[in-house]
């Protein structure tokens, strides 16, 4: 059975909650997130690259902070170049830009990021199947 790789892209202040939530409903094994990913003596560049390659789909968790943050968008602009399928986790209020501008996405409030989390995963479930992965039962969303 083909497991999903998912790279988790975001400004780490933003991201970090978020991030969370999805460790505890999706599998481990599918998340790439480089705080939880160390590779100690490697740069992280090479790091990131590395996953970005490795990785089937992207979320990127866009914010006020995250859209002038040059790593997550180098990130962006590399899985664009490999082709990779992009979900946005939009803040409300913040437009798309970019390579992302265009894209559907999902939005939710940084205050209140549940009801965003949940459309996220349901959207991903739907992506997933269509991609032709094996989903097995996710943990609810609380």
């Amino acid at each position: 059975m083909k497991q999903p790789k998912i790279f988790i892209s975001g400004e780490k202040r933003r991201r970090g909650p978020i991030a969370h939530r999805l460790l505890l409903i999706l599998p481990n094994n599918w998340l790439w997130i480089d705080e939880f990913n160390p590779e100690p003596g490697k740069p992280l560049a090479i790091n990131i690259l590395s996953a970005i390659h490795q990785s089937t789909h992207m979320i990127v968790i866009w914010s006020d902070t995250t859209r002038s943050n040059p790593w997550v968008n180098q990130e962006i602009g590399a899985a664009f170049y490999k082709g990779m399928p992009i979900l946005p986790l939009i803040q409300e209020g913040i437009p798309l830009e970019g390579m992302l501008e265009g894209l559907e996405g999902v939005a939710y409030n940084p205050r209140h990021p549940e009801d965003g989390i949940k459309k996220l995963v349901a959207s991903l479930q739907k992506w997933l199947e269509e991609d032709g992965y094996q989903l097995l039962d996710l943990k609810e969303v609380d």
